[in-house]
């Protein structure tokens, strides 16, 4: 981490230089919220205002003050009142020991883990999940006493774990679902030391479980989020690096197919005029939460599936988009991740692309069969209703992304034509945005 200490003059205070550089952490809700802490908060109001616990007016003004909310204290005032502490989209109470005594015990979801967490296990089950945490140091220790009794340890690809204390008749089981992709930086940080967790451990008896990455398929799957890239972009980290959540389904070989498109309430992408005349699309895709909404997709991917339209249509703005030094700072993000992204175009007509980091496919569906088993992230089509239909046709996406916008068109690029095969998907999550647009996601039964 950083150093916090003062730069040292000549017969300064070394100790107030010392307590400083030791001691100093900031407080839980005073930590910065990042765009992902956000995106939550939003989804829980959408859901209270969708059961009536909130009204239209207190879910407008709580998901505008969400959009503007710089600390994690300024986003935990807005839903202190809709669920209980446990429950909490954001928990600021990590220091609390955990706890399983003759029952079962669990810290998880978006938690900030401090640097030293006292842990018991005395015949009974005690789960830490680090997957979605802020660790609020480089280095974590957790002083677990275990007898006759459970730990599992969940981390992230890319967080050390280190054992030491002394353990009689105590089974250590590792659990590695594959070898872990290099661990990325988040955009535009450096590539930080990598963060360890000490587990120092007194007991007599039981299990330690430490398991690496994300589960396998068979684990439960906790809803909404809990769902992250396969190389892990943005595992737990220092609360000066971005983070992201953990995903729990996933193949162990293959990356995910996500298709994400935003459309009318009658399933047009564009209208009757075409893209020139679509303002419905253009207003939705400049409001904050919306931005934020895709955000939370777009930071998962390492791979953009487009069609030639879209392709020509992203590459005529975005360059000069990021070039702007007036672009704000989501939406400078965004056009950095299109400028540098592995881009496949598809397109019969197509010869070369100039984009950088992209290329030319023909045959979308060997493309896309191609790119899953390949090293990467989740591999985005984005807003590509042709190249969409064909992947459905094939069978090749894994999870559908929509933001459906209170809009009627009446005719235009329908997303779904006919002739589709049949397919069952199961609701994920659903997400009420500002503008009264829904984000659904569907991933294949």
């Amino acid at each position: 981490m950083p150093s916090l200490r003062p730069a040292r003059r000549a017969g300064g205070d070394l100790r107030l230089e010392y307590l400083l550089s030791v001691t100093y952490r900031p407080a839980p809700r005073d930590l910065r919220a990042s765009d992902f802490d956000r995106e939550r908060v939003i989804s829980l109001l959408g859901e209270a205002a969708a059961d009536g616990r909130l009204t239209p007016a207190e879910h407008s003004e709580r998901v505008e003050r969400a959009c503007a909310a710089r600390t994690l204290g300024d986003l935990a005032v807005l839903t202190t009142d809709l669920v209980g502490p446990g429950a909490q989209p954001i928990r600021l109470d990590g220091r609390r020991a955990v706890t399983g005594v003759f029952g079962r015990d669990s810290r998880d979801g978006r938690w900030v883990v401090p640097d030293s967490l006292p842990v018991v296990a005395v015949c009974g089950e005690v789960e830490l999940d680090l997957r979605e945490a802020l660790l609020q140091s480089g280095r974590i220790i957790i002083y677990a006493t275990l007898i006759l009794g459970t730990i599992h340890l969940i981390v992230p690809e890319g967080v050390a774990v280190e054992m030491s204390g002394t353990a009689v008749l105590t089974r250590k089981v590792t659990r590695t679902v594959r070898q872990p992709w290099p661990r990325l930086p988040a955009p535009g940080q450096p590539d930080l030391a990598q963060p360890v967790i000490e587990l120092r451990t007194v007991g007599f008896g039981g299990t330690i479980t430490i398991a690496y990455g994300f589960l396998r398929a068979s684990a439960t799957v906790r809803m909404p989020g809990n769902r992250c890239p396969n190389d892990q972009l943005f595992p737990a980290q220092p609360l000066y690096w971005q983070n992201r959540p953990g995903r729990t389904e996933v193949s162990e070989q293959q990356r995910r197919v996500v298709a994400w498109v935003t459309i009318s309430m009658d399933g047009y992408t564009s209208g009757p005029g075409g893209p020139a005349q679509d303002t419905w699309l253009y207003e939705h895709v400049q409001r904050a939460s919306s931005a934020a909404h895709f955000e939370g997709i777009w930071r998962g991917a390492s791979t953009v599936v487009v069609g030639r339209t879209n392709y020509e249509g992203f590459y005529s703005v975005w360059p000069a988009i990021t070039a702007d030094p007036g672009t704000d700072p989501r939406t400078h993000d965004l056009g950095v991740f299109l400028n540098t992204v592995e881009k496949v175009v598809v397109s019969r007509t197509l010869q070369e692309a100039g984009w950088e980091n992209s290329r030319v496919a023909r045959d979308v569906e060997s493309e896309v069969r191609a790119l899953r088993d390949a090293p990467g992230r989740d591999i985005l089509v984005i807003n590509s209703a042709s190249v969409i239909q064909t992947l459905l046709r094939a069978g090749l996406i894994d999870d559908l992304r929509f933001a459906v916008v209170p809009v009627l068109l009446g005719g235009g690029l329908r997303l779904f034509a006919e002739g589709l095969p049949s397919s069952a998907w199961g609701l994920t999550q659903a997400t009420i945005l500002e503008d009264g647009a829904i984000g659904l996601h569907y991933s294949r039964a």
